[in-house]
Parts: structure tokens; C-alpha cells; sequence
């Protein structure tokens, strides 16, 4: 697994009564975190969590996610969703040295056009090359050449990947990425050249969108989803802090964060997803991977 850029190799599993008894002198415990190292149960004692190595990540970053290419039988680190930016992962045994990243890489294809249109897709972003420009001190509103772009842009951030969907008869690898308004120092909407969400974007909000890999390096983008959210827990949709965007308010929570999605144990035709709901709590849903396809194929 990996937190911000470390990445922890460990084994979990439920315990039966006296399998810790029998096996604690194998193990370093307590303020001792040399390896491997067995974390103490706070609630209970039917699980069981081994520390087998802490290694941090060469050049950092963070909402990194390991997946696999099924026909080499490797494993890569995917570094950004989009463009699709990765690396072989070769794990060493040994605790003190760092994973080694090979080949790091960009994927060369364009990225295609979402399946259907988000809430960002009639709020367009103006802006001049010029006031891009190193060293330029004038505003510039009336450029010649204005390019236009969609509100979120398409340099997405990590969150979750991957799992097998087959779209228009191949196999691909399907994960989440995401979006997030925040007013830190220079927000990009403020180039917009007609100033258009300087006083109308309000703090942090999330949006998320399914992207389907190619199973085999470069691991080009195939489909792109449109923005969408998840919802609250049932009887939730009362609760404060919706999504508000664009002067449109939706029966979600404002922050939404999608930590994990993988197939149903004994069931390939379904996917379950974890999310986290405004920073508070936490929900699992479990949807049919056929209604995943249908959302990168034609949409809502």
C-alpha cells in the first residue's frame, strides 16, 4: 500500500484464538518499529497487521496507486492520472533501499474527449498567451489569439485505479481521478480574462471521473468519463455542506474522496467503491461494472 510517497509492504489477515500467543516472538512490538513489526490492536483481536518495510518513494508525490499489467505480470506506479504518467515498480527485499522506478513515462496519445458534459463544461476558462508569458507585468484582455479551455482542465489527481472492464470488446483498466476548487494563492479560474469566477467559486469541492487505461505500456487513455459525484449515506441528502457549483446545488457532499476501488470477491460483473464523505465519514457502494462501461461510453 502507499501513503503520501512511502510505500509500506504488509500482510493482513483475521486471526483465530491464540495464533498471536503462539507467534508474538516473531514479531517486534511496541515503541520498537523495526521490522517486521506487528501493530497492536486497539478494538479487538481478530485481525492481524504485519509491517514488513517503509520505503520512501523517489521524487515524491502523493495519491500514487500500484496496479498491474495482466498480461507481464508486473506492477507499475501510477505518479498522475492524467496525463498518464507512470513507472515499472521493481520491490526489494531489502528495508533500507528505496523501490527502484524504471522507465519513467508519459503517455504520448491525446486524451480523448469526456463522455458527457460535466458541470464545467459551459464554464469555460479565457485566457491570453501573453499573460503566461515569464516577466510580463500588463494584463492582458484583448489578445488576438484567446485560448479557451474547460474549467477543470485535463491535469487531473491521483485517487484510485484500477480495476478490469471490457469496453467495445477489450480489456481495459479502469480508475477514478479527480478535481478540486480550493482559493489557495493564485487559483487558476483567476486568468480567466473576463474574470468570470473570481467572486462566484467558493472554497474546496470535489468532483470525480472514471478513465480506462490500456492494459499494455504506454498505457494510453482510452475513454474519458464526464465529472460526476457521489452521494451522501441514505437519509443524508438533509445534512449541510452540498456541492454547490456554477450557482447549481447537488445532493452531494461538498467533498467526496474515492480511497479505493476494486472487484467484488466472487463476482467479476461488479465493482465496489470507498469513498470518503466530507472528511467525517466514510461509504461503501457497490456498483455494476456494466453501468460503469455505459458512463465512458455514452454517458449519463
Amino acid at each position: 500500500m502507499t501513503c503520501n510517497d512511502y510505500l509500506l509492504k504488509i500482510t493482513i489477515r483475521r486471526t483465530k484464538k491464540g495464533v498471536e500467543e503462539t507467534k508474538q516472538e516473531e514479531y517486534n512490538t511496541g515503541k520498537n518499529r523495526s521490522f517486521p513489526y506487528r501493530y497492536p490492536n486497539i478494538y479487538g483481536n481478530g485481525l492481524d497487521v504485519v509491517l514488513h518495510s517503509l520505503q520512501q518513494i523517489r521524487g515524491g508525490g502523493k495519491n500514487l496507486n500500484i496496479f498491474r499489467s495482466p498480461s507481464k505480470n508486473e506492477h507499475f506506479l501510477q505518479i498522475y492520472p492524467i496525463p498518464h504518467k507512470f513507472a515499472r515498480l521493481s520491490l526489494v527485499k531489502e528495508t533500507k533501499q528505496t523501490p527502484l522506478l524504471q522507465s519513467e513515462q508519459i503517455s504520448p496519445l491525446p486524451i480523448p474527449a469526456p463522455s458527457f458534459d460535466g458541470p464545467d463544461s459551459v464554464n469555460t476558462i479565457i485566457t491570453c498567451p501573453e499573460n503566461e508569458e515569464k516577466g510580463n507585468k500588463v494584463w492582458v484582455t484583448n489578445c488576438t489569439n484567446p485560448k479557451t479551455s474547460p474549467f477543470f482542465g485535463n491535469n487531473d489527481h491521483g485517487t484510485a485505479c484500477c480495476i478490469g472492464v471490457i469496453l467495445e470488446g477489450k480489456q481495459t483498466n479502469v480508475g477514478i481521478t479527480h478535481q478540486k476548487t480550493k482559493k489557495i494563492t493564485s487559483p487558476w479560474w483567476t486568468k480567466d480574462i473576463r474574470e468570470k469566477y473570481n467572486d462566484k467559486i467558493p472554497g474546496t469541492r470535489y468532483l470525480s471521473r472514471f478513465v480506462a487505461y490500456n492494459v499494455e505500456p504506454p498505457f494510453d487513455i482510452v475513454k474519458v468519463s464526464g465529472w460526476f459525484c457521489l452521494g451522501f449515506q441514505e437519509g443524508g441528502e438533509s445534512l449541510p455542506y452540498k456541492l454547490d457549483l456554477f450557482n447549481a446545488t447537488y445532493a452531494c457532499p461538498i467533498i467526496h474522496f474515492p480511497s479505493t476501488v476494486a472487484e467484488v470477491v466472487g463476482d467479476s460483473t461488479k465493482a465496489i467503491i470507498g469513498y470518503g464523505i466530507n472528511d467525517c465519514t466514510h461509504r461503501f457502494i457497490v456498483v455494476r461494472k456494466e453501468e460503469i462501461e455505459r458512463r465512458l461510453l455514452v454517458g449519463i
